[in-house]
């Protein structure tokens, strides 16, 4: 009985050992989602817009690095390189625009132009185009297109007409209810033709075509007056070529080719070191602004017609003092916001400087602040905007520049000191010892200070030792009594 549960024990203990063993096997076979497998090990996942560069160790967690221009991951992952942004180029031509730019963290999108409808996706985006069908002579327009149909057409049915153009068919004109004979029956495309019945009707039929050409002309000559004002103004989402309004390229991309009669304008993203904040119908995009105090042509020139323009000396001498503070140290500028596609850089003063020179998002050119001189205290700290403010010390004070304050005169003779050399704004007075019989005096005072105390002490314990010889004769007394 005793080996049968020795044995039914040992049989439990293998299967449980078993159990934990497969269960760790399968926890280690899975990384948890924030992690990625390298070996028999989970690393930590690098997030998205950026890629490994090197693995995790048992001591060194992964290395990661963001996504080159040009390429994107748009997941937590564990690859070595970010995925190529997509090739298929936006084109106007080929019926689509930009509806999402590539970024770090997601890849290119188009979509299709108005008139055209989408036949092929990719990610949320359309990658092929369509022109919408144009409905023939002899149908009707039964569903209009839209970004994801083709236009849908049907036939007209006998008795009724139409151009193609329309979204119904209209019913033949039946010439004898407007008393006329039928000269040519109306097709699936085309009008009954009515002629008259006698002489006036001859008449009329000449009348009637050179009134409609009268009109004609009338309503052809306003139409194109009417179109020439409107084509000397394009919309907003349009630019100007020869007579004609093309579509806009968007904010980031500059236009390649201009539109013609059948295909719309083609576009491009601004190239790395130049941007396009606007709808825009321009052959390249601005170059961006460089805040690195070398790059200064630029500022020179702006310095120079602000030289120029200035009306006061004040002015003038501001301005030659900013010019003289670049010569020395540069513009005194740092990056504030890098340069992307659809918008410029902004540059902002270093720390130590003040702007001088700003547009109406940033600073173009700054200036070191002031130094105080010796003999001046800072009354005003510096500023972004500012510069330094300083004031002179006044009489009996002094101050080497660097202080908010200044600092009164030291006074020799209430140290027992003399005099040696009268302190100035920048620096303290000078003092000195006196002569021999002043030496003296320092030495005797601590001496008399010294024997007072003896003599007080002396007597001090000269008291308590009588009062404690006279405590039993006291108490003698009391025993009598």
């Amino acid at each position: 009985m005793m080996f049968f549960n020795v044995q039914f024990m040992f049989r439990i203990y293998l299967v449980l050992f078993h159990m934990y063993f497969i269960g760790s096997a399968f926890a280690s076979a899975n990384c948890r989602q924030a992690e990625y497998r390298v070996g028999e090990d989970c690393c930590p996942a690098c997030p998205a817009g950026m890629y490994v560069t090197k693995h995790c160790t048992k001591y060194v967690s992964t290395s990661c690095k963001p996504c080159k221009e040009g390429t994107y991951q748009d997941n937590v992952n564990g690859r070595e390189r970010c995925y190529s942004c997509s090739t298929v180029d936006c084109n106007a031509g080929l019926g689509l625009k930009v509806k999402k730019v590539c970024t770090p963290t997601s890849d290119a999108l188009c979509e299709n132009l108005d008139g055209y409808f989408c036949i092929d996706y990719n990610r949320g985006g359309c990658i092929a185009a369509q022109r919408h069908m144009v409905c023939s002579p002899g149908q009707y327009i039964s569903q209009r297109g839209t970004a994801d149909k083709d236009t849908e057409c049907l036939q007209c049915t006998d008795g009724s007409f139409s151009d193609g153009t329309s979204s119904s068919c209209q019913p033949h004109t039946k010439c004898e209810s407007v008393g006329l004979k039928q000269i040519q029956p109306g097709s699936d495309s085309t009008d009954s033709e009515c002629g008259g019945h006698h002489v006036y009707t001859g008449l009329v039929a000449g009348i009637i075509p050179a009134l409609i050409l009268v009109m004609l002309a009338i309503i052809s000559a306003i139409i194109f007056t009417q179109r020439k004002k409107i084509s000397a103004n394009c919309r907003r989402t349009e630019y100007r070529v020869g007579e004609d309004c093309c579509p806009a390229c968007p904010a980031g991309m500059y236009v390649k080719q201009h539109c013609t009669e059948f295909t719309g304008t083609s576009c491009r993203p601004c190239t790395e070191g130049t941007y396009q904040d606007n709808v825009n119908g321009r052959e390249q995009c601005y170059l961006c602004t460089n805040c690195n105090a070398e790059t200064t042509q630029m500022h020179i020139h702006l310095l120079f017609l602000k030289f120029l323009s200035s009306k006061t000396s004040s002015d003038n001498l501001l301005i030659l003092s900013g010019f003289s503070a670049w010569w020395l140290t540069g513009l005194g500028l740092k990056v504030k916001k890098v340069c992307t596609s659809t918008s410029d850089a902004l540059c902002e003063n270093l720390d130590g400087y003040f702007c001088i020179d700003s547009n109406k998002v940033g600073c173009i050119a700054a200036q070191k602040h002031m130094v105080c001189s010796p003999g001046q205290y800072i009354s005003q700290r510096g500023t972004a905007d500012k510069d330094t403010e300083c004031l002179q010390c006044t009489d009996g004070t002094f101050s080497n520049g660097t202080s908010s304050s200044c600092q009164p005169h030291t006074k020799c003779e209430s140290m027992g000191l003399k005099q040696i050399q009268p302190g100035s704004d920048s620096t303290d007075s000078e003092c000195g010892k006196h002569d021999v019989n002043t030496r003296l005096v320092p030495g005797i005072i601590p001496g008399l200070i010294l024997v007072m105390l003896a003599i007080i002490s002396a007597i001090i314990l000269t008291v308590k030792r009588k009062k404690i010889s006279a405590q039993p004769h006291n108490t003698a007394a009391i025993n009598i009594c």
